[in-house]
């Protein structure tokens, strides 16, 4: 599964592409711009950027399911953090908090 998110089993940090200039997307009624930020990396370092889709994951939370090591917690991940990415920067800082309790409950 995580390979096919951009983590392979045998990457051992997450990607931080702290240079990369982070394209924008519409959110709200007033379709306001909002983008990715590089300083997230600094406050949860745990973030995985996927460049080919612009979202992010959840590292260890990837690591843990490819690897099988809490299963009983695969059937409960949000796909949002593992697989799929997450994209809604209209939520920003309050949202990526909540990440790793949606992840791993």
């Amino acid at each position: 599964m995580a390979e096919s998110c951009g983590v392979s089993n045998f990457q051992l940090q997450a990607n931080q592409p702290k240079k990369l200039s982070f394209p924008s997307r519409l959110f709200g009624k007033k379709g306001e711009k909002r983008s990715f930020k590089s300083s997230w990396f600094d406050t949860w370092p745990w973030l995985h950027y996927l460049e080919g889709n612009d979202s992010v994951l959840c590292f260890y939370c990837t690591q843990v399911t490819e690897k099988q090591l809490l299963p009983e917690a695969n059937s409960k991940t949000d796909p949002a953090f593992i697989s799929v990415g997450f994209i809604n920067w209209h939520v920003q800082d309050s949202g990526l908090q909540l990440i790793l309790a949606i992840c791993l409950p």
